[in-house]
C-alpha cells in the first residue's frame, strides 16, 4: 500500500483482514493528521504489532512484478509484492498513468477500466476510488468507492 491517509489506512485494514500480507509505505514521518480518529488506533496497534508493516520517512523507486523498492533513511530495500495499490490522493497524476501505459480520456481524464474488476487496459493494473471518475472524481466517495477493494479482491485472486 503506498498512502498514509484514510483511503489508504482503510484499504490496508481491509485487505489485512482479508487474509493479506500487508505493508504501508508513507513519504511522512507518521499518517496523515486527517485519518479519522476512530481508524488511527487499529491501524497503529497492526504496526506495533508487525501485523503491517510501516515503511515511513519512505518513497517508492520502482515497482516490479514481484517487489516494490523502496527508499528509507537514506537507503533502499526490497519489500516482496504481489500486488501494489497506490492510493495517493483524489487529484490523479497523469504522469503515472503515462508510465504505466493506462488510457484515459484526455478530456475528463477517465481512465479505461472494467467496472466489474477495476483492471485497465494494462493486464493486472487495477484502480480503484475517485482516481476512476477521472476530473469528475465526486461521483466516487467514502460511502460508494468502500467497495472497490473487495471487487478488487475477488478479480485479483481470480487471476491467480
Amino acid at each position: 500500500m503506498i498512502g498514509g491517509k484514510n483511503s489508504a489506512v482503510e484499504a490496508a485494514l481491509d485487505l489485512f483482514r482479508g487474509g493479506a500480507r500487508v505493508s504501508v509505505v508513507h513519504r511522512g514521518a507518521s499518517l496523515g493528521q486527517t485519518v479519522k480518529y476512530w481508524i488511527r488506533p487499529d491501524i497503529e496497534n497492526r504496526f506495533k504489532k508487525g501485523e503491517i508493516a510501516a515503511y515511513m520517512n519512505a518513497r517508492v523507486l520502482e515497482i516490479t512484478k514481484d517487489h516494490v523498492k523502496v527508499a528509507q533513511n537514506g537507503s533502499a530495500r526490497e519489500v516482496p509484492a504481489q500486488q501494489v495499490f497506490a492510493l495517493t490522493g483524489y487529484h490523479p497524476t497523469m504522469v503515472f498513468f503515462d508510465q504505466l501505459g493506462v488510457q484515459y480520456d484526455g478530456d475528463t481524464l477517465r481512465p479505461q477500466y472494467d467496472p466489474q474488476t477495476f483492471e485497465t487496459n494494462v493486464p493486472g493494473v487495477y484502480l480503484a476510488g475517485s482516481v476512476v471518475g477521472g476530473r469528475l472524481n465526486g461521483e466516487v466517495f467514502i460511502e460508494n468507492g468502500r467497495f472497490h477493494g473487495e471487487v478488487l479482491m475477488k478479480a485479483i485472486g481470480s487471476r491467480n
